[in-house]
């Protein structure tokens, strides 16, 4: 799991820079402030609302594909911007910067490039879910 801070500039609510890759999985700050990482030496808290955010997310990144295949520039656009606001509450910092870039592709219409962000998409949310799970309660 990725644990360094958001880049310069990304505060929570704010669209972080660089290309997902650069982009750290998860902000772990976002978390501590939350009570649900403690600090650096103690073990992670699980919690319900880590298990809430993953159960109410994933079917709305999952509806994203059917958007951009029916070609609806702007439910795709206003889709992939309330995953990237939950996650930017949540720190996940790679899953939101993608689907910024997806918004934009969305409201362009970038059809190519929607289909270049939804399968970043897909992989930084499989890495998402790994990064939380030390934190979910089961």
């Amino acid at each position: 799991m990725n644990s360094s801070p958001a880049p310069a500039g990304a505060a929570p609510g704010r669209e972080p820079s660089g290309s997902p890759a650069e982009v750290p999985v998860l902000d772990l700050s976002v978390l501590r402030d939350m009570g649900i990482v403690p600090g650096p030496d103690a073990p992670a808290v699980p919690s319900d609302l880590v298990g809430l955010f993953l159960r109410e997310e994933r079917p709305r990144v999952e509806r994203l594909a059917g958007l951009a295949a029916d070609r609806k520039g702007l439910e795709l656009a206003q889709a992939a911007h309330n995953v990237a606001g939950s996650c930017a509450i949540l720190g996940a910092r790679q899953v939101q910067a993608v689907a910024i870039s997806l918004e934009l592709a969305g409201r362009a219409p970038d059809w190519p490039g929607a289909a270049v962000h939804l399968a970043e998409l897909h992989a930084a949310w499989a890495r998402l879910e790994a990064a939380l799970a030390p934190f979910r309660r089961s």
